[in-house]
């Protein structure tokens, strides 16, 4: 955490980041307890009680609660977290009125106001949230891609990819897009659903 952050950051990020903390495992190295005196905020939420997202007195926690943290870094560099901007979810803000819209993607994406995502997955062609299926090119047989366009997205999903974009920043905002199914020209099957697969000779054009 250390290399990735610096100590200024690494203080915050602990401080702020991890005032809600769940533990589903832990790694065998530094162990602290949590203390009143630590800056930590401790918050429980359980199913066998009434504490739903509830402050608990550090001082409870104390004697009970061990937090373990690994300090050598292992696997890849976070780069960020995010959520997913699919169709279905545009299509539903779309039906709010337009500041209820804004507030739920602030609550997100803006870095004051919000939780401060900074990524976002979007779907290539039609994913399993998406009414009806839909690619960017089905004409059958288009494979120099020259009836490609963009035009299913334009209308809800794109403003809201940009919508989100200018809460985060150009220059921090990164967009992850995700392949689901080929066009049903390009698959064994004839079919978006159902199995099948990618026609190899195809599989340049995809």
């Amino acid at each position: 955490m250390k290399e990735a952050f610096g100590d200024e950051k690494r203080r915050r990020f602990i401080k702020g980041s991890l005032s809600v903390i769940a533990i589903a495992s832990v790694a065998k190295s530094t162990r602290f307890s949590i203390a009143a005196e630590s800056g930590w905020n401790v918050v429980e939420t359980a199913r066998d009680n009434s504490r739903r997202l509830t402050a608990v007195d550090s001082t409870e926690a104390t004697s009970a609660v061990t937090i373990t943290v690994e300090a050598k870094p292992v696997g890849p560099a976070i780069v960020g977290f995010g959520g997913a901007l699919t169709d279905s979810s545009a299509r539903v803000l779309a039906q709010l009125p337009k500041e209820k819209r804004q507030q739920v993607l602030r609550g997100y994406f803006d870095p004051k106001d919000g939780i401060g995502y900074t990524m976002a997955r979007t779907h290539m062609t039609a994913c399993d949230f998406s009414q009806p299926n839909w690619t960017c090119d089905d004409s059958a047989g288009d494979t120099s891609l020259r009836k490609f366009s963009l035009k299913p997205l334009r209308d809800k999903q794109l403003p809201l990819i940009k919508d989100v974009q200018k809460l985060v920043g150009a220059d921090r905002f990164k967009l992850v897009a995700s392949p689901w199914s080929p066009p049903a020209w390009m698959k064994t099957n004839g079919e978006m659903a159902h199995g099948g697969s990618l026609r190899d000779e195809l599989a340049d054009a995809w």
